[in-house]
């Protein structure tokens, strides 16, 4: 099959690395279904065209196609720019060598607009993956309103609707959507990827952490949504509590994080007067040999609704055996059993988060056994060839079955 897979952006940061736990499933997806033998056309939007031909080196699997846009506000207003332009590259590529399946990845529903319109004008069969849960909470009534209405006719056309989640299921069965169009298949792991991982013990001698400190990792972004925040004012207590602990923590840098954030973060951590226990990386390539060296990894989120339901950094952490602490919001009780795979803590609690992290390092027998069962948990459940075996299929069906 020809299959056009579409994302609204593609940035490429330090050391090449890709950033965003959508782009990055959805990458390991369309390189799995590449070494099948399908031919993968992927279409997105990049910062600057200079970025183009290392990117095209980075994924010799795919042919890259793109537009440049260097717009950096919400989903919505993004998408009004970046959209139509899009259309007209798939169009393209599809009057060059017919394209069987058009397939996008957002955490966003307005993105399946552009799946839906390929189904309409080209007459391409349309997928779209919706990796985060639609949110139902505004103020403002006739805002959310026209969201909502913006988001049901989104998705309403698309031929198969991908969550990843049950509770993303759930949303857009409230919204609408006929259930006969919607499946769930959660995200994929790269097993080899992870497998690449350095012995966490060395990591943590070249980063110059001692080695009776606790360390603890952080994976995500500086918004308010992430938690780091939360999880910071945690390490204040875990310190007056007489606890050595090393907080690592590898953020995005760049245009989607504004500079008034990070000042603000930075006088966060000033005025807590934990600098000395915190080591910021920014994004790094090797990011299964920071997890293997840390002893809990913390998910501290405030909601999905944008991050992805089923975080994949918490996955791939847990695919490596290491055992995550996380707040119950979202997706992420689905993945996380308190007590057998994970545990889970309370809302916005710094003092909660502590208080949890402080039993998990006190019972070092149960963190032994979490990431045991975590692991096992993962790789039967997240494997890339199960994933993409139950894709093809739907891709089969779809595309053998008119509707």
């Amino acid at each position: 099959m020809r299959i056009c897979i579409v994302t609204s952006k593609l940035i490429r940061g330090e050391s090449n690395a890709f950033i965003g736990g959508v782009v990055n499933a959805l990458l390991v997806l369309a390189k799995e279904l590449a070494k099948r033998g399908h031919q993968i056309v992927l279409v997105t939007a990049l910062e600057s065209a200079s970025d183009a031909e290392t990117i095209q080196q980075l994924l010799p699997w795919a042919k890259v196609r793109y537009v440049t846009s260097l717009r950096t506000g919400g989903s919505l207003s993004r998408g009004l720019e970046v959209a139509p332009r899009l259309m007209r590259v798939i169009a393209a590529e599809h009057k060059l060598n017919p394209v069987d399946i058009v397939h996008g990845h957002s955490g966003y529903p307005f993105w399946g607009a552009l799946p839906s319109l390929a189904k309409g004008w080209l007459h391409i069969r349309a997928f779209h993956t919706l990796y985060c849960p639609i949110s139902y909470k505004l103020n403002d009534q006739r805002q959310l309103l026209l969201r909502t209405w913006l988001s049901r006719e989104s998705l309403r056309h698309v031929d198969r609707l991908i969550v990843i989640s049950q509770n993303v299921r759930r949303s857009v069965l409230h919204l609408g959507v006929a259930e006969s169009r919607v499946v769930h298949i959660p995200v994929a792991i790269d097993l080899e990827r992870l497998a690449s991982a350095q012995r966490g013990a060395e990591y943590r001698q070249q980063l110059g952490i001692s080695s009776d400190e606790h360390v603890l990792l952080f994976v995500g972004n500086l918004t308010e949504t992430k938690g780091l925040d939360l999880l910071l004012q945690a390490i204040r207590f875990l310190r007056e509590d007489g606890r050595r602990v090393r907080l690592i923590y590898t953020v995005e840098r760049g245009p989607t994080i504004s500079q008034f954030r990070e000042r603000e973060i930075d006088r966060l951590v000033e005025g807590l007067g934990i600098r000395d226990c915190l080591t910021p990386l920014g994004v790094v390539p090797n990011i299964p040999t920071v997890m293997a060296c840390c002893d809990l990894m913390i998910v501290p989120y405030r909601s999905t609704d944008g991050p992805s339901d089923y975080p994949l950094a918490m996955l791939e952490a847990m695919a490596l055996g290491r055992p995550v602490v996380a707040t119950r919001v979202g997706g992420i009780p689905e993945i996380i059993e308190h007590g057998v795979t994970g545990l889970l803590t309370e809302l916005e609690s710094p003092r909660a988060l502590a208080d949890i992290v402080s039993y998990a390092l006190d019972h070092a027998e149960l963190l032994a056994a979490i990431g045991k069962h975590a692991q096992r948990f993962v790789m039967d459940t997240f494997n890339c060839h199960t994933i993409v075996d139950r894709l093809e299929r739907e891709y089969y069906n779809v595309h053998n079955n008119a509707e």
